[in-house]
Formats: structure tokens, C-alpha cells, sequence
């Protein structure tokens, strides 16, 4: 007789209830529990050449816990310093957001290591065009997602005297709508990603002026939905990306308190009882990236409402340390059974950071650590 991995980690009742239902969301769904319940397999039930690889790769320690592989973690991302190959071929345009997740990665495991700042400025200053940032150096427009990673990647440098200051700002007020949003580039869509890309960086910088928020809190507003998180428009479905956008950018502006804080709820049930983890839309699978995008969020609605504790906080560290990590390839991932990513490294890391799960402590509003953000702000807060 066989068993499934649900039954052999004694986790039926943790199974999300679908009232018989058969669609493609169910199962996959259900096909996702049955991935995430082999991490939760006891270790006396475990097949014993399972438990050889696991203590043989670092992902138990002598007592048979699972530990964080802080050490391969951090090989994973300096190998992705060299030539990426041709997984990375797709994001040749993203060059600035490469440099951001392995740097900023390194940075909260304490791996900080400054040998690689001349490279990382030379080739993030070759993607400077027109007041911003492109996503590769080859006549691209700039564009206020890599303008925002390259931003970032040189406040984690410390590489002020870098930043196109000025030029950045002229930028941002051309992108500027009348609903009071953002192109993320010249005819470009407007979203809330926008609008968080901009206040972040001039928050960084000393450059929020009224002509520049005018407007956005109430087009922020708009965006909230019936569900209770936040949209990319104003009518789009509620998006745990777009939440996080929308709600740094309210606590930027110190008008959390303006939207439908109560249906913020929709935050907490976004965490699933059998994986631990968050998802990103209703009836959605978890992902690990969402570990930040949820958790920020709800540490930024905590504070703004002075509470205590956070939800589930055992729930969210089993799914990050579980079925997050990579034990073959080191870095961390979506879900059980996909490969690594740098993507995924950094906003799971971030995720464990607000957690209290790192020694580094990431700003929620950032997403760079504390320390360097009020190093950046204090730099440039004396300049008009």
C-alpha cells in the first residue's frame, strides 16, 4: 500500500477545502500540497537515502533540523557574478536588476564584499540615458523599473556622488500623469509599480516635493479593491505585488491611515495553513517572492497601527526554510521542484529579514537594508 506525501506528513487536515470541486486550480493546488507536504515528511518516516542526501548537502544539521545554508546561498550568488549563461538570456535588458538582487542578497547575509563595487558601478553607469536608467547599454530608453534597481544598487554601494540627482527628477516629473501616476517610461503604462519606483527613489533622495505627490495618494486610494488589497489600476484585481507598491507608497506619504485599512486583511489571508507560505491573488499557488511582498506590507500596517506580533510567524519560517531553499543548487525559489533564481534569493531573504530570521534588517520601505538607507538619506538630507 502507498501513501501520499500529505498522508506521510500527517497534513491532511491543513489541505485547503475545496468542497469536491475539479478544476485546473484545485489541482494545482493540490498537486503543489503534495510537493510542499514531502519537506514536512518526519525524519523517522523519511526514506533513508533521502535523509543520507539531505545531511550529506547541509540542509539538516547533526540533530536532524533543518538549518539555513547561509554558506551556499552565498556561493550560489557570487557565481552568478561571471557570465550568467543562457538561463539569464531573457534578462539582458535587466541588467540593473541583476547587480540589485545579488548585491542587496549579499548584503543581508552579512557577505558584503566591496572587490565587486567597481564593476557593478562601471556597468550600471553604462545604462545611465537620458536622465535614467536603461536595462542594458545598447541605445535602450530609461525605463522606472531599472531606474529604481539601479538607484538602489548604488545606495547599497554607497556610490552617491553617482546618482543623477537632478536629472533623475526631471525624469520622473516628464513621466508624470494627470491621474496622478506614473509611466514607468516615455508612453508607457501607468501603475502603482510607478508610483512606488518614484517615491522610493525621492525618498532616498530628498525629492519629494509637492509637485511630485500631488495626486498620488488619491489615485493609490483608487486602486484599492473590493477584496481589500491593492490593484495596478484602479478596477484590476487585488495583487500582493501592487498592495506592497501601494501601501510604501501611502506610508511614504504618511497617509496609510486614508485607505480601507480594515480591508487590509486580505494580507493575512494570503498565508496557507499546509505550505506556510503566502500567495499573491485569491486561490492562488504560494510563492516565495510573496514572503516579502505580504510580509512588508503587513510589517508596514503593523507599525502604522502600533501592534504586536506578527501572523503566523512558524508558519511562514517552515515554508522559507522548508520548501524555499535550494538544498541541490544553493539560493532559494518559488516552490518545491523549480530552480533557483536571483529573483527569488533576494525577496525570499528580504522576506526572512522582516521576519527577524537575518542578522541584517531590511527597510520595509526600501528594500535595502536600514542601515544604508539612513546612511543615504542622512547624505542627502541637507540638499534642496
Amino acid at each position: 500500500m502507498s501513501f501520499s506525501n500529505v498522508q506521510l506528513a500527517n497534513v491532511q487536515s491543513l489541505q485547503r477545502n475545496w468542497d469536491a470541486l475539479n478544476t485546473k486550480t484545485t489541482r494545482d493546488q493540490q498537486n503543489n500540497e503534495e510537493k510542499c507536504a514531502f519537506y514536512l515528511i518526519p525524519n523517522d518516516v523519511l526514506d533513508p537515502q533521502q535523509r543520507i542526501k539531505r545531511y550529506e548537502l547541509g540542509y539538516w544539521d547533526e540533530k536532524g533540523q533543518v538549518r539555513f545554508m547561509r554558506e551556499a546561498h552565498i556561493q550560489y550568488l557570487k557565481k552568478h557574478l561571471g557570465e550568467l549563461g543562457t538561463r539569464y538570456m531573457s534578462q539582458a535588458s535587466s541588467k540593473p536588476w541583476l547587480y540589485y538582487h545579488v548585491l542587496n542578497s549579499l548584503d543581508l547575509l552579512d557577505a558584503e564584499d566591496t572587490s565587486l563595487y567597481e564593476g557593478a558601478t562601471a556597468s550600471v553607469e553604462a545604462c545611465y540615458t537620458d536622465g535614467g536608467y536603461a536595462g542594458g547599454e545598447f541605445e535602450e530608453f530609461p525605463h522606472l523599473m531599472t531606474t529604481y534597481a539601479a538607484v538602489n544598487t548604488l545606495v547599497l554601494m554607497r556610490k552617491y556622488s553617482m546618482i543623477h540627482r537632478d536629472a533623475l527628477y526631471a525624469l520622473f516629473m516628464s513621466l508624470k500623469s494627470e491621474e496622478g501616476s506614473f509611466q514607468v517610461h516615455l508612453n508607457g503604462e501607468s501603475d502603482t509599480r510607478g508610483c512606488y519606483c518614484v517615491l522610493s527613489m525621492c525618498r532616498l533622495l530628498n525629492l519629494l516635493r509637492e509637485e511630485l505627490t500631488s495626486g498620488v495618494c488619491e489615485y493609490l486610494l483608487r486602486c484599492q479593491s473590493y477584496e481589500g488589497g491593492f490593484g495596478s489600476n484602479p478596477g484590476s484585481e487585488a495583487h500582493g505585488g501592487y498592495t506592497y507598491c501601494a501601501v510604501a507608497c501611502l506610508s511614504i506619504l504618511n497617509r496609510l491611515g486614508e485607505c480601507d485599512v480594515d480591508g487590509l486583511e486580505w494580507l493575512v489571508d494570503r498565508q496557507y495553513a499546509l505550505e506556510g507560505g503566502y500567495n499573491g491573488r485569491t486561490n492562488k499557488l504560494v510563492d516565495g517572492c510573496y514572503s516579502w511582498y505580504i510580509g512588508a506590507s503587513l510589517e508596514l500596517v503593523r507599525k502604522y497601527r502600533n501592534a504586536r506580533g506578527y501572523p503566523n510567524r512558524a508558519s511562514m519560517l517552515k515554508y522559507a526554510y522548508c520548501m524555499e531553499q535550494n538544498m541541490s543548487e544553493g539560493g532559494l525559489r518559488d516552490k518545491p521542484e523549480m530552480h533557483s533564481d536571483l529573483y527569488h534569493t533576494m525577496y525570499c531573504l528580504c522576506g526572512l529579514s522582516v521576519l527577524g530570521a537575518l542578522d541584517k534588517e531590511v527597510d520595509c520601505i526600501h528594500c535595502i537594508e536600514r542601515g544604508k538607507v539612513v546612511d543615504c538619506m542622512r547624505y542627502f538630507g541637507g540638499l534642496e
